[in-house]
């Protein structure tokens, strides 16, 4: 979802490096957590949050200023659908390194 929402231009510059950042960071994170399975070190939660705390703080932004509702509607929804998929891939991850971590008998 995400790369399908960045495959066209993006109707707000701003959001393209957050987003692109979110992106790097979760596959880090997935290779850390394919590297758990093994026994390897837990993904970095931290690289993740920071991630989407600066996309987090980017949407929030362009709210504030109103650029979100300058937006014709096929940009609108490609935002909004790039906004859900961020959320849901951040969420989903926490998940699974949960999981992981769960079935590797860590605990915090």
């Amino acid at each position: 979802m995400i790369g399908r929402a960045l495959a066209q231009p993006v109707a707000i510059p701003a959001l393209t490096e957050p987003a692109a950042a979110m992106i790097e960071a979760a596959t880090a994170f997935l290779t850390q957590a394919i590297g758990l399975i093994s026994a390897g070190p837990r993904p970095d939660r931290l690289a993740l949050a920071e991630a989407h705390a600066k996309f987090q703080a980017t949407i929030e932004t362009l709210r504030h200023e109103g650029a979100l509702r300058a937006l014709a509607f096929d940009d609108a929804a490609r935002v909004f659908g790039l906004v859900f998929a961020v959320e849901n891939l951040h969420a989903n991850l926490g998940d699974l390194a949960d999981r992981l971590e769960e079935h590797q008998g860590i605990v915090d």
